[in-house]
Order: structure tokens, then sequence, then C-alpha cells
């Protein structure tokens, strides 16, 4: 089917753009029933809506700054990364404590092992001390052995103060020790003294009954001292006399 349709037949329209309507179509062609009208209605349409818009805008709230939104899915993180800080914290003081529990244990046995070697070395030094002194009195005749008691009674007397002045010999002070020492009798202490003499600057040895006139008189000095001193005293006396 072929339809022929001549410039007579056409028609065009105009639109019009009206704020807040859009387009509208307007027919201007003469003859037409276009109620104009309905045009002058709408454009009021769009004045009242475009006054409505421009009170709503100024009053709207400004939106907030997105820095400070913090979305669901964020919360959680922030949460985990907060639950995490004291975990770390804690974690680091335990190793704290921790390394300053092994560094108090590592200076006890530091100090252990100083007080067990300086124990050591002086019970050492006191069983050297024994074995010497009881080496030299086997060996010893009668004389040195006297010789060597008489070096006794005097670290005794010197332990209870019977010589006056500290460091000072025996022989200096005999007639002294005789009228001043209570811890003896004047006359075993002269007998005593006159056998070491003897043994000492005589030509010959003295007897065993001499040797152990001396001996018994040094272990009764050693008794009658030994109760009047203190228990520190006690102990420093039969150190010395164990071991020099």
């Amino acid at each position: 089917v072929e339809l022929i349709i001549k410039d007579y037949n056409a028609h065009a329209w105009v639109e019009v753009y009206i704020d807040n309507c859009g387009w509208i179509p307007m027919e201007f062609t003469p003859g037409s029933s276009y109620d104009y009208s309905v045009l002058e209605n709408i454009a009021v349409i769009g004045e009242i809506a475009a006054e409505e818009e421009a009170q709503v805008t100024p009053t709207q709230a400004p939106p907030e700054p997105t820095e400070a939104v913090i979305s669901e899915e964020d919360e959680p993180e922030q949460e985990k990364s907060e639950q995490e800080v004291p975990v770390k914290e804690d974690a680091s003081a335990a190793t704290g404590n921790h390394i300053k529990q092994e560094n108090k244990i590592l200076d006890t046995l530091l100090m252990i092992f100083i007080i067990l070697l300086v124990v050591g070395l002086f019970v050492g030094l006191v069983l050297m001390g024994i074995i010497k002194k009881r080496s030299l009195w086997y060996r010893a005749n009668h004389n040195k052995k006297a010789i060597l008691l008489f070096a006794e009674i005097g670290r005794i007397l010197a332990c209870c103060n019977g010589i006056p002045k500290r460091g000072a010999l025996l022989e200096d002070y005999v007639d002294y020790v005789k009228k001043n020492c209570s811890y003896l009798k004047p006359e075993e202490f002269e007998s005593a003294m006159e056998t070491v003499k003897k043994a000492r600057f005589g030509r010959g040895r003295i007897s065993l009954d001499e040797l152990k006139k001396v001996e018994s008189f040094r272990h009764r000095l050693y008794y009658n001292v030994y109760e009047e001193l203190s228990f520190s005293k006690k102990l420093y006396l039969k150190l010395i006399l164990s071991i020099l």
C-alpha cells in the first residue's frame, strides 16, 4: 500500500519548557481549539514549586563530614583494634616480668655460687692448716713440741687479753702474766716457762715428763679461758689453735 502525503497535509507544533513542569506541547496553528489558560496555570504551578524548593533548600541540615561517619562494617575492626591494644600491652608487661624474674634467679644463683666458693676456699685453707700443723707436730721432737705448746699458750692469753698489748710476745710479759692473769696458777706457769727455756736454749732434749707438764698446763689454761669467752671468740680461738 502506498500513501502519498503532501505538504498541505503536514502539521507541526512546538513544546515550551516550564521549570518544575518539564516540556509542554503548544498548539499555535490558527483555527485550533487549544485553551491557553492551561499554559498560564502550568506556569503558576511551576513558580509555586520553585518558591517551595527555594524555601526548603536552605533549611536542610548540611551533611555531616564523612571523616566522622563510621560505617557498620568499620565498627568491628575498630573494636577489634581497641581490644588488641591491651593484649599487646599485657604481653609486653608479662615479658618484662619474666625477664625480671630470670634476672633475679640468675643473681641469686650467682650469689650462692660466690658464697659456696668463699666457703670452699675457707674450708680448704683450714684443712691445709690442720694437716700442716699435725704433720709438723708428729715430726717434731720433745723440744720442738714444747716450743709449739709455748706458742699456743701465747695465743690463748692474747685471745683473753692476758697480754697487755695486742701482738706482744709472751716472753716479754712473763712477770706481768704471773701477777695479773687469773686464768692460771703462777707456779705452774713458771714451771712450764722453765721447761720451754730449757727446750729452746738447752743443749740436750727435755724428757717426756717435762713435755707432758707443759702440755697439761696448756690444756688447763685453754679450758679456763674457753669457758669465759663469748661464742664468737670461742670459734676464733678454736680456729687459730687448729691452723697456727
